[in-house]
């Protein structure tokens, strides 16, 4: 039988008379709370037997976090380290590459004049200034106005425009104020023919020019891709048969309806190479 809480008065006053007596307590001094501490002792009795297994389960959970920097500081410092020894090998790998690819670059640069001696002086571009490169080779090494220089052994970038003890500034044959070349289409290399042009830079990185017909009058012989070399008196003799670039488009001349105009792109962009080579003649200072 469900009793009514009317039997016992009592148990409806008690939760109001506990809360009062918890906040009078809560104003005393601590002093006066020293009969207290029997509860709390009887309480810790009950709860301590099972803070230990709680305690051991939570630190297998989670780790003490002082434990765990200590080892992923070390690991993380192994990591580093592997990383380092990693990149000085690639870095040594790629020095091998580089300096591979520029013997094979020299050994074709004196390849297009075997007959005349030229050095060949790898120069890094620090810079430039309007149409003009800026290269870290200069008198002191035998450069002067009109040295030749090139990038990828073979391919024309242009000439020395003035030079101090130690930079030099070179003219890019593709720069709007350099002037025109004469240069030859390679037809057929099997048989060696040819037909002539005479380019002038256009300010985007090409040069155009129209083509005069080869001595038999076949000039439908052009196509796209052919390479376009260097032939103009104006230039040292170790310079003649240099690359100029590739026909990249073939249209109909403004000036000369019989003849054909073409677009020749630099297989390098002279404005954007990071080291050159300098070619200078008989081992003497001197770019002519």
């Amino acid at each position: 039988m469900v009793r009514s809480s009317h039997a016992y008065p009592m148990a409806r006053s008690a939760l109001p008379i506990l809360i009062g007596a918890c906040l009078i307590t809560s104003f005393l001094p601590l002093r006066w709370l020293g009969w207290s501490r029997w509860f709390s002792e009887q309480a810790w009795v009950v709860v301590a037997p099972i803070t230990q297994p709680i305690t051991v389960a939570v630190n297998a959970v989670f780790p003490e976090r002082d434990n765990v920097g200590i080892g992923s500081e070390r690991e993380q410092e192994l990591l580093d380290e592997i990383e380092r020894v990693r990149l000085r090998l690639y870095q040594a790998e790629q020095r091998v590459v580089e300096l591979s690819t520029l013997a094979d670059q020299l050994a074709r640069g004196a390849a297009v004049q075997p007959e005349v001696e030229v050095v060949q002086l790898p120069r890094p571009r620090i810079g430039e200034t309007g149409d003009l490169l800026v290269i870290r080779a200069g008198t002191g090494e035998g450069l002067h106005a009109g040295t030749v220089v090139t990038a990828q052994a073979v391919q024309l970038i242009g000439r020395v425009s003035d030079a101090d003890a130690r930079t030099s500034r070179v003219m890019p044959i593709t720069a709007r104020s350099a002037p025109r070349v004469s240069g030859v289409v390679v037809l057929d290399e099997a048989v060696g023919r040819r037909a002539s042009c005479l380019l002038e830079p256009v300010g985007d990185g090409t040069l155009r020019g129209d083509v005069s017909p080869p001595e038999d009058g076949r000039a439908d012989e052009l196509a796209i891709g052919q390479t376009v070399r260097l032939l103009d008196e104006q230039w040292p003799r170790h310079a003649q048969m240099l690359v100029i670039g590739e026909i990249e488009r073939i249209e109909p001349s403004p000036t000369q309806p019989l003849r054909r105009m073409i677009i020749v792109k630099p297989r390098v962009d002279p404005r954007r190479v990071r080291e050159v080579i300098v070619r200078l003649p008989g081992g003497a200072g001197g770019g002519g």
